[in-house]
């Protein structure tokens, strides 16, 4: 009688595991936003009123993720759990609005969502309402309000809105007053958390000593930090320092090196350098190809010394057939030369 008891209670403890284990893979499946099955499970909450899982497959429809990207679908889970209150949705309707995905753009229901949303202490959308009163779009321009809301947002610890919120008190621009102690508080925080932008222009800060006692060493570490992230600014002033020897010790098989990941990341002035680097055959092999890679890519952004640079290279043939019009059609809209 024992062991017949015995057994029953065993087979029972099986179907508990048996259910539990169930339960996790369900749950796991539920919470997947790369699954089919997470997909139809969050379309059962959804149905059934769940406001974050209406909100998901917004989500899922808005980026096009494990279903096609449809934004009629999107607008309407959006709508659903917007409507009940739900601050995420509000603020995606916001952007979907002010943009015209899906929907007609109108910027005021945009504005509408937005302070929905942020007054909920939502800080992308507090962050979003920034911009909307700055640019007085759908409502008039105040930059008191904007500054309000974006403090709103660098107060909860958005680091996006710290770093803005650090530029504008540094540059002062705008309409807004410049303060280097907010600035300093802003891009520290901002930095902090590893927003590269912050890092760079923090260390920028100490490099120029504004507001703060000039700092080399600090604004060395600040933007390596940045340029290892791939910001292409931070990475053109190290590689600017390496090369002269300007406080780190020259190096510039390094520096070449950051130049060139900096031109990759579109910055002007890296592009430039490589392009007389390669022209001159200074710490690099001589190529007028590569050359007049960059060259060519500044000159087609509009930029004077790029295509000074291109006609110089047309005008005496380096690397190309010596042509006088193309030198004139060049470097003819700029007032520099070599």
């Amino acid at each position: 009688m024992d062991k017949e008891k015995d057994k029953k209670i065993n087979k029972n403890k099986f179907y508990i595991v048996c259910w539990i284990i169930i339960l996790i893979v369900f749950g796991f499946l539920a919470c997947s936003e790369k699954n089919l099955i997470g997909f139809q499970v969050k379309k059962i909450l959804a149905e059934n009123g769940n406001l974050d899982a209406q909100n998901k497959l917004g989500n899922m429809y808005f980026y096009g993720d494990i279903v096609e990207r449809n934004y009629d679908e999107a607008l309407k889970w959006y709508k659903m759990s917007a409507e009940k209150g739900y601050s995420k949705s509000q603020n995606t309707l916001g952007y979907m609005y002010s943009r015209g995905l899906g929907v007609e753009k109108n910027l005021v229901k945009g504005f509408e969502y937005y302070k929905k949303s942020a007054e909920q202490g939502n800080d992308i959308a507090q962050y979003n309402l920034f911009s909307v009163y700055n640019l007085g779009q759908g409502v008039k321009v105040d930059k008191k309000e904007a500054l309000k809301w974006l403090t709103k947002s660098a107060e909860q610890g958005n680091s996006e809105a710290q770093g803005l919120l650090g530029y504008i008190y540094y540059d002062g621009g705008g309409g807004f007053e410049k303060d280097y102690d907010k600035a300093l508080k802003w891009f520290t925080k901002s930095a902090e958390q590893g927003n590269s932008e912050s890092e760079l222009d923090l260390g920028m800060m100490y490099y120029q000593g504004d507001g703060v006692e000039k700092n080399l060493s600090e604004a060395v570490k600040l933007f390596k930090k940045s340029a290892d992230k791939g910001n292409g600014q931070a990475q053109f002033n190290l590689a600017t320092m390496y090369y002269t020897g300007t406080f780190l010790k020259q190096n510039k098989k390094e520096a070449i090196k950051l130049y060139k990941k900096a031109a990759e990341n579109e910055i002007d002035e890296a592009q430039f350098n490589l392009g007389l680097l390669y022209l001159q055959g200074l710490e690099v092999r001589q190529d007028y190809d590569e050359s007049f890679k960059w060259f060519r890519i500044l000159a087609h952004k509009g930029n004077k010394f790029g295509q000074n640079s291109l006609g110089h290279m047309y005008r005496n043939g380096y690397g190309v057939k010596q042509n006088y019009n193309e030198e004139i059609g060049r470097a003819g809209k700029c007032t520099s030369t070599m």
